[in-house]
Parts: structure tokens; C-alpha cells; sequence
């Protein structure tokens, strides 16, 4: 790879979940009620050389996998999820690769977690 640049690979999926807020504002209190979305997931990895470093349709594998455990119900927020997934993550492929994990609900809003 060129010096001065980095490449990455993205792989997506999504989980249904019902989950709830329970310090919602009050602007927002429905929000700490358990309501159902479909979280839409994207995981951008960094790679360190052009010759499938990480294979994406195995990790695309493991994502999905590791997404079935997200399903359950859940007092938790889009960010606490992109956390866990790069923990997850880091435990499956190990540290030191820079990691963003995009969750977001019903693919509307959501939050970028930069991991490195």
C-alpha cells in the first residue's frame, strides 16, 4: 500500500431489537419505554496490506453471528452497542487495528464509535 494512506474494509448487518432508554428526557420520554427497531450496522476495519489481510466475507460471518446475541431485550443506546461489537470485535480478531463500528436505527439516525 502506498505510504501515507490506509484501506479498510466495510461489511454491514442488522439485528431487530427491542430496547428502551430509561434516562430519556422528558422531551423524549417515550423513549424510556421498550419500542422495537431494525439496527443497521456497518464495521469499517483497517487493513495492512491489498491481499485480503482480513477476508470480508468471513468477518461479514462473524458480524452476523455476533449481532444474534444483540437481539435481546435491552436498556441500552445505539453507542452502547457500537462499543460492544468493537469489544467483540478485539476479542475475535485481536487489538491495534483502527475500527469504526456505525450503528444507527431503522437506517435513519445513529452514532459513528471510532475505535483505535
Amino acid at each position: 500500500m502506498s505510504q501515507g494512506s490506509k484501506t479498510w474494509i466495510r461489511v454491514y448487518g442488522q439485528f431487530e431489537a427491542i430496547h428502551c432508554w430509561p434516562n430519556a428526557p422528558k422531551s423524549e420520554k417515550y423513549l424510556a419505554h421498550p419500542h422495537r427497531h431494525l439496527f443497521c450496522v456497518e464495521l469499517r476495519i483497517e487493513v495492512y496490506h491489498n491481499d485480503r489481510d482480513l477476508e470480508f466475507y468471513a468477518v461479514k460471518k462473524w458480524l452476523t453471528n455476533a449481532l444474534l446475541a444483540m437481539s435481546k431485550p435491552l436498556k441500552t443506546s445505539c453507542e452502547m452497542y457500537a462499543e460492544k461489537i468493537a469489544i467483540l470485535f478485539e476479542q475475535k480478531y485481536g487489538v491495534g487495528r483502527s475500527l469504526v463500528v456505525c450503528v444507527s436505527e431503522d437506517g435513519l439516525e445513529g452514532v459513528i464509535y471510532e475505535h483505535y
